[in-house]
């Protein structure tokens, strides 16, 4: 039985910059190793959390005036 094609391996993540700094008490290969053979994709949630990811990380914020209280929401 082949594989199931995957879109990122573990030894992959592990090495993104976006985890620099975590330790882990495990390696790549015991992850690929205890993963289930049907791998769950939810696309969309990925799409938008790495979206949000870039946003926060590569682009300036914009300052802007927002309400501070609740009757400032109101109006």
């Amino acid at each position: 039985m082949n594989a199931p094609l995957q879109t990122e391996t573990p030894s992959k993540t592990f090495n993104d910059a976006r985890w620099q700094g975590v330790e882990r008490p495990y390696s790549a290969a015991e992850v690929e190793r205890l993963q289930p053979s049907v791998v769950v994709e939810h696309t969309l949630a990925r799409l938008g959390a790495e979206h949000l990811w870039q946003l926060l990380h590569e682009r300036d914020y914009v300052a802007a005036l927002g309400a501070l209280t609740g009757n400032q929401a109101v109006q």
